[in-house]
């Protein structure tokens, strides 16, 4: 995601020429012409856009609710072979989140390599060109943003502070609000209430993104490797905690993959692992005569003393009398368990 000058890339000769300054006037985004012979070697597009009547009606509109943000257009291509875009002039913000393959971006004088959980921001009225990778074309989720309150947006989520392109990882509540966008129907003479429904799925992905941490970069780029091993724990509940064999998974030293995942989870290792066990004990617990000593034998506890008191930390009940409470919930006869074991 590194930005490079525009003399470090060497030109493709499989690509047509690419030019260097600023188009005449704006490449109209809703140009069928020109979207309709990319679209044809894309794996699948959903995507729609307002005509130029619909843009003005909805500016237009008495409400002033619905002139704070505006979506004009909004898609997903899947691996779009030979996307390509470049505009100037465009009163619009361009929101793209790419989630598979590879592209570029390029922002008058500087371009960046564009990864799957890169984000991208086009703002208004800037020079501006992306494309696919040939060899690994992009998936990306993208809506085009205007709106009378949209500068304070971008103010909110540093999209223009931040820079263009930025990593966030892999969101699928962001993918799934994109493509609640993505594929809800335009009609023509859209009533208010269908506009505010386009605007509010809009703020709803805004709002996922505001809700990020500062340091999702760092988070992101450490995901691929905690994941792995928080699998690998997952399936380990019935053994103890075994930090060097975790460590290990992840591909790095005990101090590193500490201070990674709680990175990643907001946890140190071992409170993660515990906190597994207990949700894996709350769920044996809604079995019907389940013994307390029988569910902490299960977890690697020889001690059913010791595993309710960490029981009773976790969930705020001892294990016998979240036992019994499941058991009213559902109905359910509950046999108490023979022996203190908490």
């Amino acid at each position: 995601m590194k930005a490079k000058s525009a003399s470090s890339r060497r030109p493709d000769p499989r690509r047509p020429a690419v030019r260097r300054r600023p188009a005449a006037g704006v490449v109209p985004c809703e140009d069928e012409s020109l979207f309709l012979p990319q679209q044809r070697s894309y794996a699948d597009c959903y995507v729609w856009r307002m005509a130029a009547a619909e843009r003005r009606a909805w500016t237009e509109r008495a409400s002033p609710a619905l002139g704070t943000l505006r979506v004009f257009s909004c898609g997903l291509f899947v691996e779009a072979h030979g996307h390509e875009w470049e505009r100037t002039g465009l009163n619009e913000g361009v929101l793209i989140y790419c989630t598979e393959g590879k592209g570029f971006f390029r922002q008058d004088d500087r371009e960046w390599t564009v990864q799957a959980g890169d984000l991208i921001y086009c703002p208004p009225l800037t020079h501006h060109r992306y494309w696919a990778d040939a060899q690994q074309p992009w998936t990306i989720y993208w809506m085009h943003l205007s709106g009378e309150l949209l500068s304070h947006y971008e103010d909110l989520l540093g999209l223009v502070a931040r820079g263009p392109v930025r990593h966030i990882g892999f969101h699928g509540n962001i993918v799934a609000d994109f493509a609640r966008l993505a594929t809800h129907p335009v009609r023509t003479s859209a009533s208010d209430e269908e506009l505010f429904c386009i605007q509010a799925n809009a703020v709803a992905i805004l709002g996922r993104l505001g809700a990020l941490p500062h340091n999702i970069a760092e988070i992101a780029a450490a995901y691929g490797p905690i994941h792995k091993a928080m699998a690998v724990m997952k399936e380990s509940l019935g053994q103890a905690f075994d930090l060097p064999r975790f460590a290990a998974t992840a591909g790095c030293g005990i101090f590193h993959f500490s201070r990674q995942f709680r990175r990643v989870t907001g946890l140190p290792p071992g409170e993660w692992f515990i906190r597994q066990k207990m949700q894996r004990a709350r769920e044996l617990l809604t079995l019907p005569n389940i013994l307390v000593k029988g569910v902490a034998n299960r977890l690697g506890y020889t001690d059913p003393l010791y595993f309710s008191r960490i029981f009773k930390r976790i969930v705020g009940l001892p294990p016998e009398a979240y036992r019994r409470k499941m058991a009213r919930m559902h109905g359910l006869d509950d046999h108490p368990d023979s022996g203190a074991n908490g």
